[in-house]
């Protein structure tokens, strides 16, 4: 047997398909000779002297050809990449890759005459997606401690499918990432369960459940029941675990409760109903409504819905649009009210008019609204900090105490919307050119004070698991806000501020017991550390807990001070309070998975919502990577200049240098 020693060392120059690379008994001349003079042959010969020289030496002409070219194709596949990601990025279909990259051509771009289908741009995401799965999955196994956030909905499909989110602690503070979408096979807490199994197995997480230490939902039944949800079987295998309702969830339940209760809350209520239905399957009457507002030289916003995925902000918005479009809004519904209209509107739409002109020309009841406005504004405040990723407990706690003492300053004092309307209808009545039914001078304090009571009353009955009765409101002991008062002359304070969070710290150190020593930790080192603790935050009094945690987490010298401590501060830190970041992977999911892309399979769908969400910024993402990462990972070698119908006969030397692929992709 024959072979070319050469040839075979360098398989990447050489011609893989030489009867000499593979070997051969047929020892003629011509055989010899053919293969010596081959291009092939003599970049391996060049390449082998360059190697034998070292690495310092300079490269023959040919090897610079060849080096060349492999930069020009390198900058190619990273200009693909880019596009790739953009059409992932930008949740756009993958029939739209081909004519981005026919645009980018023909625009002066550098992209490679191959690889323009969709189906290369499918490949393309693959690679992207796991390049950034492993970023995200480097980070959860390095994180200490974990919390899972999980929502359920329906696709456009009509399949049952489970969001996996995990909450941990980076260099900044806590993270909310998406993890996982996953098919439930049953809607009840076992196939739930098992569907969140799914997600860290795939994943590789072995270890998640010794990690975990908080899990968060919505209020549903198979989530929270107290027998055989989700949460009461993971804590089966987790006793360490917290289940924490979402508290926007609980904020939107608290004040619907609130209205229920409340004979003139129900009524605007259904006054706001009544103005959108009207507007929003009519338009004629939008129609109409935006040419009174033209004659009378007003502006006009549509009325909104009151119902959605958040319905404090959405009910907020509707009382701002009546409030601003007022008079519009009058005129034309007291126009549909008339007699005289013609044609004659239905008895329905004239009795609706008559209802909602008669609600809207009494003084009482726009004080009331412009109140609610005002009562609306604090609770719409409070609820986007609800939504936000990164609120903590004690975020969450501090915000809540906020608005309920700006609620009760409302008993007493006129908010800017209600001051601005009594000072606009100068005590006669009169409100936008608008002569209202005033039948006293009230400014409606016993009706403000029922209103503010029954919504505090009923916001506190729902979230008082953060501040008291629970294991998350001990984690108070460390918010030096809620220390008593130190005095260091006055001996009776000074004991009560030294005992003051034992007890607490004792729960503490009791319920995560096990977790405390895995780090070799026992609970009487973490009370003797408390005393230390307490010596250090309390000079930090004015400063919030949540930046107090951080100051230490991100520090390696106050680690080490407080090596006990910093293991609760995390657990706290990433306990998941609110899952309304779920709320948004299903908008997300919606408009990755429309209805013209409902045969997406799961797989795909994860991978484009985890590049939409998880992804980095357009200017951010590291192309070259996935190129290089592209290159490395096919068990065949890549061929991105080869075109099997070509002419054989390269007159071209860089035609001759092409860079191998794999034999799948030739249809590109």
């Amino acid at each position: 047997m024959m072979y070319c020693s050469t040839c075979r060392s360098l398989p990447d120059i050489a011609d893989t398909s030489s009867s000499l690379f593979k070997g051969t008994g047929s020892f003629r001349y011509d055989t010899l000779s053919t293969h010596a003079l081959s291009k092939r042959h003599q970049l391996t010969e060049a390449a082998d002297r360059a190697r034998q020289r070292g690495p310092d030496a300079p490269l023959p002409p040919v090897l610079t050809g060849l080096h060349r070219m492999e930069e020009t194709m390198l900058v190619k596949m990273t200009n693909i990449m880019h596009a790739a990601y953009y059409v992932a990025r930008t949740e756009q279909p993958f029939t739209h890759f081909t004519t981005l990259h026919g645009l980018i051509n023909r625009t002066g771009g550098q992209l490679p005459n191959c690889y323009a289908s969709n189906k290369a741009c499918e490949r393309f995401v693959v690679i992207i997606y796991e390049m950034e799965l492993e970023k995200l999955l480097q980070k959860l196994k390095l994180a200490k401690y974990f919390s899972v956030m999980i929502d359920g909905a329906t696709d456009t499909a009509t399949l049952e499918n489970e969001l996996v989110y995990v909450r941990y602690m980076d260099t900044e503070g806590p993270i909310n990432s998406y993890l996982k979408i996953e098919d439930v096979k049953h809607a009840n807490a076992a196939g739930v369960l098992e569907a969140v199994y799914a997600a860290f197995s795939v994943a590789g997480l072995v270890d998640w459940r010794e990690r975990l230490v908080g899990f968060g939902s919505d209020g549903a039944a198979v989530n929270v029941g107290c027998r055989t949800g989700v949460a009461t079987r993971l804590k089966e295998q987790v006793p360490h675990l917290i289940p924490i309702h979402c508290i926007a969830h609980r904020l939107e339940l608290g004040v619907v409760s609130a209205i229920k209760e409340n004979p003139k809350m129900q009524q605007l209520q259904a006054t706001l109903c009544s103005i959108y239905e009207q507007y929003h399957y009519a338009p004629k009457a939008l129609r109409e409504l935006r040419m009174i507002a033209e004659a009378m030289e007003e502006k006009v916003l549509k009325p909104t819905t009151l119902h959605g995925a958040r319905w404090v902000p959405y009910v907020h918005r509707a009382a701002k649009v009546l409030c601003d479009s007022f008079p519009v809004i009058l005129a034309h519904f007291e126009d549909m009210a008339s007699l005289e209209r013609r044609p004659k509107p239905s008895a329905a739409v004239t009795g609706r008019a008559k209802k909602v002109s008669s609600y809207l020309k009494d003084y009482g009841s726009v004080l009331f609204l412009h109140f609610l406005c005002d009562v609306l504004d604090h609770l719409a405040t409070l609820s986007k900090v609800f939504q936000k990723d990164s609120v903590t407990v004690c975020e969450a706690v501090e915000s809540q105490e906020r608005c309920f003492w700006n609620l009760s300053s409302l008993k007493t004092r006129m908010g800017l919307c209600m001051e601005t309307f009594v000072e606009q209808s100068n005590g006669s009545g009169c409100y936008k050119g608008v002569q209202l039914n005033r039948a006293s001078s009230s400014t409606l304090e016993p009706q403000r004070a029922a209103v503010i009571d029954a919504v505090i009353s009923h916001l506190d009955e729902r979230l008082k698991d953060l501040h008291q009765d629970s294991i998350v409101a001990k984690f108070r002991a460390l918010d030096p806000s809620c220390w008593p008062k130190y005095d260091h002359t006055d001996a009776v304070a000074r004991e009560t501020f030294t005992q003051h969070g034992q007890e607490e710290m004792k729960s503490l150190s009791g319920f995560y017991k096990e977790l405390l020593a895995k780090a070799g930790i026992t609970p009487e080192e973490v009370i003797a550390e408390y005393a230390q603790y307490k010596s250090f935050a309390l000079r930090r009094s004015a400063v919030p807990m949540r930046d107090i945690f951080l100051s230490v987490l991100q520090s390696e010298e106050r680690r080490a001070m407080f090596r006990c401590l910093c293991h609760l501060m995390e657990i706290y830190m990433v306990l998941p309070v609110s899952t309304a970041v779920c709320e948004r992977g299903f908008s997300t999911m919606k408009r990755v998975k429309t209805d013209w892309r409902s045969s997406l399979t799961t797989a795909q769908l994860q991978r484009l919502m985890f590049i939409s969400i998880q992804g980095p910024a357009l200017e951010d993402f590291d192309a070259a990577s996935a190129a290089q990462r592209w290159w490395t990972s096919s068990l065949r070698r890549r061929r991105p200049g080869f075109n099997p119908w070509s002419s054989r006969e390269r007159g071209d030397e860089e035609d001759e240098l092409v860079l191998m692929g794999s034999e799948d992709e030739l249809e590109e």
